[in-house]
């Protein structure tokens, strides 16, 4: 190995690395990400140094983020759901002429009811884009209801102001 690295480089010194050298070695970086994998909701802090184990999931390629939501779903409603469209796949088109479909809505006359993220520097706090616009009691919304069939079309639609 040393008469290898001397043939090739005429030297047996270790060259200089460039950047920090990894805390965690290739073995360990492995260990961490089945961890994360096996439990998706694991704080980085709980690991090792917070900071460490987020590089090193970010060289992986995991990166942080809000998950996903969906109802709960359990394996008998599964088969109700498609016990139910096997039902209906056979019905004619009278059936379907006598069926009332109906829908609504929730739409917010200012901002969202979600999660919001702002990326900024240190002391753009207060800065027009960095800052969330707020009003007094929520701003208010709107509810729509809707329906409509086969056979009549839309109907009239319903609001209600909050």
């Amino acid at each position: 190995m040393v008469a290898k690295r001397f043939n090739r480089r005429g030297s047996t010194q270790n060259r200089p690395c460039h950047g920090r050298p990894m805390k965690l070695s290739a073995r360990a970086q492995c260990h961490v990400q089945r961890l994360c994998l096996r439990n998706r909701h694991m704080s980085a802090a709980s690991i090792v140094s917070a900071e460490t184990i987020r590089r090193t999931l970010h060289q992986i390629g995991l990166h942080g983020c809000h998950p996903r939501r969906k109802p709960l779903l359990k394996m008998m409603h599964k088969k109700a759901c498609k016990q139910f469209a096997e039902d209906k796949q056979t019905k004619d088109m009278d059936y379907w002429n006598h069926v009332l479909w109906s829908d609504e809505t929730k739409i917010n006359l200012f901002g969202s009811d979600g999660v919001k993220h702002v990326w900024r520097q240190p002391g753009e706090e207060y800065k027009d884009k960095c800052v969330l616009p707020t009003v007094k009691h929520g701003g208010g919304s709107v509810m729509v209801w809707v329906c409509m069939s086969a056979a009549f079309g839309t109907g009239a639609t319903c609001t209600v102001t909050n």
